[in-house]
């Protein structure tokens, strides 16, 4: 995310440019592939298709267009810098595709988050709040608002915008995640406890049992977007403090600046590149469709493997 200079006639060390170059190209084919498994699994599998899933399917999207536009258009913007050829338009391209698939990816797993919010505290009402329709309305907002709002960009500027993207969507962001996750997590131990004394009290064990289990595993969904949280804290979070050294620390050195407006770019892209691996190991659902999928590309190779042979068989009788 290097600007053309942080001072007049001040290029980036070349070798923090080819380290981001690389980094980015590395960051593109992990975010591409693991996000596009996310994508596949969920249209190929009508069980994975639940409003939950179209917002994981939104984050898997948002994430899979940093990695297959921001990404490349990043590795190749910082090559030019290398080489000391880069112009005012490339830069601008990358800071575009980067602050618009950062607002998706960052609004879609605030949606997911109160969609588990929802349905763990409000079950009873779950399906009549989110309902599919709202789920997709929930979506096009989405990328409505990530489609327009990055374009202030040019009236403010680089620095300047970064500085109102960690204000208005990165602490937001944090804050609302936090209180969601903290919410939902003391709402499951509490009822997770309450069914254990109940557990222990009825007569009606295998029903006792059975709620017991569901309460165990929307434990287990919630303990899938603690770590989400995690990851987002332990990105984000130097994220933002580098954001907030690059706005106020003016008289900062040089190359320390460009050093920390590459630093914020690689750890959100880092973040963008974990997030479909999070999901897809520890939610079995997933787990079993991507089984599937490999499987059904396994036997589908085998078929035309045969029908290949068979083919040769043929023409070479025919011969």
């Amino acid at each position: 995310m290097s600007a053309i200079t942080c001072f007049p006639g001040t290029w980036a060390p070349y070798e923090l440019s080819i380290t981001t170059s690389i980094i980015s190209v590395t960051l593109a084919v992990t975010a591409c592939s693991g996000n596009l498994l996310v994508i596949i699994s969920v249209i190929k599998d009508p069980k994975l298709q639940t409003p939950f899933n179209y917002f994981l399917t939104n984050l898997a999207v948002s994430d899979f267009l940093f990695g297959a536009i921001a990404l490349p258009i990043s590795t190749y913007v910082h090559y030019k810098e290398s080489r000391r050829e880069l112009s005012i338009p490339l830069m601008q391209a990358v800071h575009m595709s980067y602050f618009i698939a950062a607002t998706a990816s960052l609004l879609s797993l605030i949606a997911l988050s109160i969609d588990r919010f929802i349905a763990i505290v409000y079950a009873a009402r779950y399906k009549c709040i989110v309902s599919p329709k709202r789920s997709h309305f929930a979506s096009f907002m989405i990328w409505l608002v990530s489609l327009t709002v990055p374009f202030v960009y040019f009236k403010l500027g680089m620095i300047n915008y970064l500085m109102f993207f960690a204000n208005t969507v990165l602490v937001i962001g944090l804050f609302l995640l936090i209180v969601i996750y903290a919410r939902v997590y003391n709402f499951l131990q509490r009822q997770s406890k309450e069914m254990r004394q109940h557990l222990n009290l009825s007569r009606a064990v295998d029903l006792d049992k059975l709620a017991l289990k569901k309460v165990l595993l929307e434990k287990k969904i919630a303990g899938v977007f603690i770590t989400i949280l995690l990851v987002y804290i332990l990105t984000y979070l130097p994220a933002i403090v580098m954001v907030y050294t690059l706005h106020y620390c003016t008289q900062c050195n040089c190359i320390l600046r460009h050093v920390f407006r590459d630093g914020q770019f690689w750890l959100i892209s880092l973040h963008c590149a974990v997030n479909p691996f999070i999901c897809t190991i520890r939610l079995k659902h997933f787990k079993r469709a991507i089984v599937r999928l490999f499987g059904c590309l396994s036997r589908n190779k085998v078929a035309t493997n045969e029908f290949i042979n068979t083919q040769t068989s043929i023409d070479m009788q025919a011969l």
